[in-house]
């Protein structure tokens, strides 16, 4: 069936509405904090790195520090994990950019606007609304900065997303049964090309996450692409032996998919 992926405003509602829609689709509901969980799994040293992901790096060196940028690659490539599995309600941000090109997943986004949310969060923790509307502003800057970040303008950009609900002119239960018709629909273009689409893209992000967690490989323009239904690994490298380990590393992982390498040296300076 479609894959469905929400990108919602804090207070707006949007986990009630993936949690209704899983519910009604017999989902499985997979949270931003679910998809973090994983990736920490993978060791220790992305506990901080996770902590720095859901507050929003502020520098450009964090920007690019390696254990930031490797858990942004790990968390993607645990999102399309859960994408390959089908019957999925992903709560993640970016999904809107990363699943773009899937043409089964249907990319929602839930607003409301900041009073209308600040009222929620409220009613919802007990609180004044002057310290409901600090926590609100204070979400939508760490939110905002972390997905700038990691997918520029694109993150909030309208075309990105096949449906935008605004639940102060709709009520939850609306939007959850609007979202499980659009979803039902949806799964009519999950065909055979469509599964290979995100199966090599999958593959792309498990390529990419490989190497930008590992320490000995430094590519902070890393980029993993398909194309031609292989992958294009581009990217600056600082040395022919980080040169000849990104294209080992990148090999190894990709399997039987062909890779073929873009990579250029540093002020083209070898060594």
């Amino acid at each position: 069936m479609a894959i469905l992926t929400i990108s919602k405003e804090f207070g707006s509602g949007g986990t009630q509405i993936g949690q209704s829609v899983a519910k009604l689709l017999n989902y499985e509901y997979i949270p931003l904090k679910q998809i973090h969980a994983d990736a920490k799994q993978t060791g220790k040293q992305w506990e901080r790195a996770a902590e720095d992901y859901a507050g929003g790096a502020s520098s450009l060196w964090e920007r690019f520090d390696w254990s930031f940028m490797g858990f942004v690659a790990l968390s993607q490539s645990f999102i399309f994990k859960y994408a390959m599995k089908d019957n999925v309600v992903i709560m993640a941000r970016g999904g809107n950019v990363l699943m773009r090109d899937i043409p089964y997943c249907l990319r929602v986004r839930v607003t409301a606007p900041f009073e209308k949310r600040v009222e929620t969060v409220a009613m919802r923790e007990d609180i004044s609304k002057d310290l409901a509307r600090l926590i609100v502003k204070k979400a939508d800057r760490e939110l905002t900065s972390a997905l700038n970040q990691m997918y520029g303008d694109e993150w909030d950009d309208p075309a990105t997303f096949d449906f935008i609900f605004n639940t102060a002119q709709q009520s939850l239960d609306d939007v959850a049964n609007a979202v499980k018709d659009a979803c039902l629909k949806k799964d009519v273009f999950k065909t055979d090309e469509a599964v290979k689409a995100l199966q090599l893209k999958a593959k792309a992000y498990e390529v990419k996450a490989g190497i930008a967690t590992d320490p000995h490989l430094l590519v902070p323009t890393l980029e993993v692409v398909p194309q031609g239904g292989g992958l294009v690994v581009r990217g600056v490298v600082s040395s022919t032996k980080e040169y000849h380990g990104v294209q080992e590393e990148a090999t190894r992982l990709a399997g039987s998919v062909p890779v073929t390498f873009d990579l250029h040296f540093r002020g083209e300076f070898r060594r």
